[in-house]
């Protein structure tokens, strides 16, 4: 992918991270856009004290999948593995305000993290072979 954080400015979509604990036991949730905080081979996530953000703490490899609204099966795979946690409530609440996002969950920034990973490598969403259901 030539210019990742380009692709997130211009396409609407939704997205999943996965991420699996130290023991394997895979977990999937659904996430908003990146931020691009830092360089071109690093994006961000303000992640809930929950689930995805332990496993993350436990093993740091995951994976966000980003499907295009509107165009079947476009969109694309990017490859993840943590490199920083930062847990400054006031740094988090200024972010989500620049972005217009608001926390859904009652503990709001206070019970939130802004991880930080290094894209270890995109694939587009689907490969050569793509079977539908008929009908």
């Amino acid at each position: 992918m030539e210019n990742i954080k380009q692709y997130f400015v211009d396409t609407e979509g939704q997205g999943t991270l996965g991420t699996a604990s130290a023991e394997g036991k895979v977990n999937m949730a659904l996430y908003s856009k990146p931020f691009f905080l830092g360089g071109d081979d690093q994006l961000s996530f303000v992640m809930a004290k929950k689930l995805s953000f332990r496993n993350v703490q436990e093993n740091p490899h995951a994976c966000y999948l980003f499907v295009e609204s509107g165009r079947g099966y476009q969109g694309c795979r990017i490859y993840l593995r943590c490199i920083e946690v930062n847990e400054d409530s006031s740094r988090i609440n200024q972010l989500m305000e620049e972005s217009g996002y608001e926390f859904s969950t009652a503990q709001g920034v206070n019970d939130a993290a802004l991880v930080t990973f290094h894209i270890e490598g995109t694939v587009p969403l689907v490969g050569q072979t793509v079977a539908h259901k008929k009908g």
